[in-house]
């Protein structure tokens, strides 16, 4: 069972991803962080029961709750560092 999916960026792709999720049974507990503001009040607008950060290493930094899946749903040039800093929380 997943207790959390943490999402790296809210744009378009993430969004696609959260509505995912909302299919699992139980339905995780979804974090997304952004640094837009846009980008972020579009998320949370539209997946309201989420937790909507600022910042992907706020929310990397975050105490683990059991099982959890980091997503990055950024740009592909980000993937890279984004993922290092996901595997390294």
């Amino acid at each position: 069972m997943i207790n959390r999916i943490l999402i790296i960026g809210a744009g378009v792709i993430a969004h696609a991803h959260a509505a995912a999720a909302r299919k699992l049974s139980p339905v995780p507990k979804l974090i997304a962080a952004d640094p837009n503001e846009t980008a972020r009040a579009n998320f949370a607008a539209a997946f309201p029961e989420a937790d909507v950060l600022s910042s992907s290493e706020a929310m990397l930094a975050l105490p683990l709750e059991g099982v959890e899946v980091v997503i990055v749903a950024t740009p592909p040039f980000l993937h890279y560092a984004q993922a290092l800093a996901a595997l390294r929380s």
